[in-house]
C-alpha cells in the first residue's frame, strides 16, 4: 500500500475484520469508512470507523427498580474465527488502577521522614489523600451514573482507607515519642510500616485473585453458552 489516499485503495484486496453489531435490531443509517495512519517508520495501520443509527436490543436490569439505571450495550462481533483474528490491549491508554496504585504506593515513602517532624509526614499524606479524592472525581466523570460500586470504585476506596490509616498513624507516633522514648517510637513506626505494607500487598493479591476468578467464570459461561 503506497498511497495515503483511502479513496484510491481497493479494500476488497486486503484483509478485513468483518465486524458486525450483534444486538442491532434495525438500522436506519449505517456508514462505514476506513482511514490509514502512517507511523514514522512508514508502517500503515488501517482504522475502520462506523456511524450507526438504529434500534438496539438491551436486556433490562430491574434489580433496583424503580431507582434503576440502564446502560446500553453495543455488542461487536466478527465473522472470522478465533484463528483469524485476535484482540489486543491498547498499551497507549493508561489504566486508572495503575495510576491509583502509584499514588497509594507513594504514601509509604512518608515513613522515611523522621518521626519527630510529624507535620511533614502529615502534609505529604494529606496531599496524597486529596490527590486520590480528585482522581476519583475525574474517574467518575468518564463513567455513567450507576447505583453500585464498580471494581475501580472499590479499589480507589480501599486505597483511600489505607491512606487514611497512614495519616492516623502519623498523628499517633508523635504521642508515643513524647510519652515514652524515641527508640520505642521508632520501633513502633517500623511495626506499623510492616503491618500497613502487608495489608497493602494482601489487598492487591485478593483483588487480583478476585478479578482473575471473575474473568475465568465469564469465559466458562461464554463457552458453555456457545456449546449449547
Amino acid at each position: 500500500m503506497f498511497t495515503q489516499d483511502e479513496d484510491e485503495v481497493n479494500w476488497n484486496l486486503y484483509w478485513s475484520s468483518k465486524l458486525n453489531v450483534d444486538n442491532l435490531l434495525a438500522d436506519t443509517s449505517d456508514v462505514t469508512w476506513k482511514q490509514i495512519r502512517w507511523s514514522d517508520e512508514g508502517e500503515a495501520t488501517v482504522y475502520e470507523k462506523r456511524r450507526i443509527k438504529g434500534t438496539f436490543l438491551e436486556n433490562m436490569e430491574l434489580n433496583e427498580f424503580p431507582f434503576d439505571y440502564q446502560d446500553l450495550s453495543v455488542t461487536v462481533i466478527s465473522g472470522l474465527s478465533e484463528n483469524e483474528i485476535a484482540l489486543e490491549n491498547d498499551d497507549i491508554e493508561i489504566s486508572n488502577i495503575n495510576i491509583q496504585f502509584f499514588i497509594c504506593s507513594l504514601s509509604f515513602s512518608t515513613f522515611t521522614v523522621q518521626i519527630d517532624i510529624p507535620q511533614n509526614r502529615l502534609q505529604l499524606s494529606f496531599t496524597l489523600v486529596l490527590t486520590t479524592i480528585a482522581f476519583k472525581f475525574v474517574a467518575n466523570q468518564s463513567l455513567p451514573k450507576i447505583s453500585y460500586l464498580t471494581y475501580l470504585d472499590k479499589y480507589i476506596l480501599t486505597s483511600m482507607a489505607i491512606l487514611c490509616c497512614i495519616c492516623v498513624w502519623h498523628a499517633i507516633v508523635p504521642v508515643i515519642n513524647e510519652n515514652f522514648d524515641f527508640e520505642k517510637a521508632e520501633n513502633a513506626d517500623r511495626i506499623a510500616l510492616a503491618l500497613l505494607g502487608t495489608a497493602y500487598v494482601l489487598f492487591h493479591v485478593i483483588f487480583l485473585l478476585t478479578i482473575y476468578l471473575e474473568v475465568c467464570d465469564y469465559f466458562h459461561y461464554v463457552q458453555h453458552k456457545f456449546l449449547r
